[in-house]
């Protein structure tokens, strides 16, 4: 098996929905939060995968039986992503490559402050995930801009590693 069949298979036995590979080839002519070398510059790969958020607490955020559920579920599924993320970079680094975790959290380029008379409102993240999940296959981009996975629609959060 090779070493990118082994990331994708590790990440689907961790509860990952879909996995795939991208390298930085792909987003030649893409916007910059696509540059995976603005993180780590020697970053040329992302190994993108998308953990599905579940369904059982919508009923009641939706019915406003408790907004928790929300809030419950959001920091379950980010701690899937930090621990699936973490095992990945173990395993590309025990294989001898330079790795590092990206972490899906509400953090901008600086070049785009809200501290502007006018903010910005064109903020970029440092690596767009969804850039990267569509590029390596995970989805596609649904009218909304959101990442579409097969079976699961936009319902993901999406992680992966740098290497």
């Amino acid at each position: 098996m090779t070493l990118e069949n082994e990331l994708k298979s590790l990440a689907k036995e961790e509860g990952c929905i879909g996995a795939g590979i991208v390298r930085k080839e792909r987003f030649s002519e893409a916007p910059p939060s696509a540059d995976m070398g603005y993180l780590k510059p020697w970053a040329n790969t992302v190994i993108s995968f998308a953990v599905s958020t579940g369904t059982d607490w919508i009923e009641d955020y939706l019915g406003k039986v408790t907004r928790m559920v929300m809030r419950d579920n959001i920091y379950h599924v980010y701690h899937d992503l930090y621990r699936i993320s973490t095992l990945l970079v173990d395993r590309l680094k025990s294989a001898g490559f330079k790795s590092h975790a990206i972490i899906p959290n509400g953090l901008y380029r600086p070049d785009h402050t809200f501290e502007k008379e006018i903010p910005d409102h064109d903020v970029k993240p440092p690596l767009s995930l969804r850039y990267m999940a569509v590029g390596a296959g995970v989805g596609t981009f649904g009218w909304s801009g959101n990442v579409m996975v097969p079976g699961y629609g936009s319902n993901v959060y999406l992680g992966g590693p740098l290497a």
